[in-house]
């Protein structure tokens, strides 16, 4: 049987701030140039065993 999802609580006060600035960051975090192509070449992989009709 399923569990039930519990609601996001909502953030306030410092949590709300922390978040913020959290996500601020990780926005503005640019990926490596070998990191892409890790990626790039891990989808390849993947999509290349996929079987989509």
């Amino acid at each position: 049987m399923a569990s039930q999802i519990n609601e996001t609580p909502i953030l306030n006060g410092l949590d709300a701030v922390k978040f913020s600035e959290d996500i601020e960051a990780n926005e503005s975090a640019k990926a490596s140039l070998e990191e892409s192509r890790d990626v790039l070449e891990s989808y390849r992989k993947i999509m290349s065993n996929a079987d989509i009709e």
